[in-house]
Order: C-alpha cells, then sequence, then structure tokens
C-alpha cells in the first residue's frame, strides 16, 4: 500500500472525530460478585432458580465454604462470579473504543 496508509481489519474501525481505531462489538458482558450464605439446600434452590431464568447467566468462579464447628450442620458459605450478557442496543453500541473498556471483574 502507497501513501503510508494502514490496513485495517475488517473488524476494527475509524472514529474520524476522534482518531481512535474502534474495535466491533458482538456482545456485552455484565459480571456480579456475589456472597451467600445458608444451608446446601437453599443453595441448590438459589441454583436451579439462575437455571430456570430466561436470560443466560454463567457462573465463572465458584467457591463454596464449609464453616467450622460453630456453625449449624449444612451451612455453607458461597462467593460466586455470574455473568450474563447482552448485545450492542444500535449501530452506535456496536463499535467500542478498546482503550475505554475498563475490567471492573475483581478477585475475590
Amino acid at each position: 500500500m502507497g501513501g503510508g496508509e494502514e490496513a485495517i481489519d475488517e473488524d476494527q474501525f475509524i472514529d474520524e472525530e476522534t482518531m481512535v481505531q474502534l474495535e466491533k462489538v458482538g456482545y456485552y458482558e455484565f459480571s456480579v460478585n456475589l456472597e451467600i450464605s445458608g444451608n446446601y439446600s437453599q443453595f441448590t434452590n438459589f441454583r436451579n432458580g439462575l437455571a430456570q431464568l430466561k436470560k443466560i447467566i454463567n457462573i465463572n468462579k465458584e467457591s463454596i465454604v464449609v464453616p467450622g464447628s460453630e456453625s449449624k450442620g449444612g451451612d455453607v458459605q458461597i462467593k460466586m462470579l455470574i455473568a450474563t450478557y447482552r448485545l450492542p442496543k444500535n449501530e452506535t453500541e456496536k463499535c467500542v473504543d478498546p482503550n475505554s473498556v475498563e475490567s471492573e471483574e475483581e478477585e475475590y
């Protein structure tokens, strides 16, 4: 290519106003850290409730701890990272500046 032009991948675009290379977005992921406690039966009911939702919910990380002898039998403490997804609402949301996207995921 001549004239100093750069080849642009078809999944990338240039915002003429700010001259930022934008990437095409297929979907957005929303993650939530949860900490819950209760007995194991309540936990399985919670998981069953997640499975019954019409929206896709992924459990990306999960940690189940059985507390020491001072707790009642069957008690559990759970830490989990769940995620759901959505498609871009309109044409404007189909492209994003990769430098402005911040990860809010925290380790637990």
